[in-house]
């Protein structure tokens, strides 16, 4: 934590700097696409040969998603490409797990007056991760009244969206997602006190995805930003050590500013519908950086 704290103070002490060295030239106000609200994409892609570098994450007492960083590339305007360490499913175990991910946007219809945008997404992990925890007892007793001591498999998973964005009127847009998701897990080891159970096979299952977001104009460079979305995660038996797929409720909300024509701050709140009460709620901050290399 101490770790991912300081990063980020590195970071924007670096900015600040760079704010102060331009202090004399006027900046014009944020002039670019991020594509997204904090999470769930929408129906924007990014401007064209836009390249945007993303750094932040979601920080909390007990839950934390740790330190996220992305790297995506606007293609000529009708799609985008991005490299991202946010993950794509929640933890059975609330710690950090992070994986490398992979996703292409592809725009099908722009916004119009009487049409929403349209835009296609898919988004996957590159390779298969293993999620472990080897002390239940002490770090998720409820899962230990068994006998159950550890557990570990690796999963990836590939996700397939459709996002619909539309102006409702001069200050605000509505964002609809809907997906499937092709989930893989495999090599499970469930460890009890006297036993131990391992099923090495291969299992599939398909999930739903949903999303709806909103941005709300408060200022010529500030947005109110809010959004609600599922995630899969996989629910523990704590008799057998066996694991299921099931889904999660995340949702977040908070504050968006231009706070140049290339620099874009989102920070706000993050709750999952399985966090036991209002302390469980995570700060978001992420710090993002636009570079158009035609200019």
């Amino acid at each position: 934590m101490k770790f991912n704290f300081s990063l980020l103070l590195i970071f924007f002490s670096l900015a600040g700097f760079l704010f102060s060295q331009d202090e004399k030239i006027p900046e014009k106000k944020f002039d670019h696409n991020p594509g997204r609200l904090f999470s769930i994409p929408t129906a924007d892609v990014q401007n064209s040969l836009d390249l945007a570098l993303l750094v932040g994450g979601s920080f909390g007492l007990e839950n934390s998603d740790g330190f996220l960083g992305s790297v995506s590339f606007g293609l000529g305007g009708y799609g985008d490409i991005e490299v991202s360490t946010a993950s794509l499913l929640g933890s059975v175990f609330s710690k950090t797990e992070n994986f490398a991910s992979i996703a292409l946007k592809i725009k099908i219809i722009g916004e119009r007056e009487n049409i929403p945008g349209i835009a296609v997404t898919l988004r996957t992990n590159n390779d298969w991760y293993q999620s472990s925890n080897f002390d239940l007892k002490e770090k998720k007793p409820e899962l230990a009244q068994f006998g159950l001591r550890s557990l570990t498999y690796d999963t990836r998973i590939t996700h397939l969206i459709i996002s619909f964005s539309k102006k409702m009127n001069d200050f605000s847009r509505v964002h609809l997602g809907f997906g499937i998701g092709d989930l893989r897990y495999r090599n499970l080891k469930s460890y009890f006190v006297d036993s131990f159970f391992i099923d090495q096979s291969e299992k599939m299952k398909n999930t739903f995805y949903g999303a709806i977001g909103f941005d709300f104009q408060l200022s010529e460079i500030t947005y109110l930003i809010a959004e609600a979305q599922t995630i899969p995660y996989f629910k523990v038996d704590p008799k057998t050590g066996l694991i299921s797929p099931d889904l999660r409720k995340v949702f977040s909300g908070g504050l968006r500013v231009g706070i140049n024509r290339w620099l874009l701050l989102d920070s706000g709140f993050r709750y999952q519908d399985n966090y036991r009460g209002l302390a469980d709620t995570e700060v978001k901050i992420s710090l993002q950086a636009f570079i158009n290399v035609i200019k």
